[in-house]
């Protein structure tokens, strides 16, 4: 597999997300997957992605990512 991109610095709070499990709770696994859901869906949509694609969530900035190939990436989300 060929890296697409390097975390040069992971911010406070950027996690990958999913789109979470449900009907789970019964074995004790919380459902999570991503904060914002329509942020999550807009970006699979965006980028012809499947819908339960994983995202790179992030909530309190600081970012920064170095693409190593050229690739499509959407941003979406509320600014915060």
């Amino acid at each position: 597999m060929t890296a697409v991109l390097e975390v040069v610095r992971a911010g406070v709070q950027s996690t990958l997300q999913d789109a979470g499990r449900f009907d789970c709770a019964q074995w004790g696994v919380p459902q999570a997957g991503a904060a914002d859901p329509l942020a999550f869906a807009l970006a699979n949509i965006l980028l012809g992605n499947q819908a339960d694609a994983a995202v790179i969530e992030v909530t309190l900035g600081g970012l920064q990512l170095r693409f190593l190939v050229e690739i499509d990436f959407a941003l979406t989300g509320a600014d915060c």
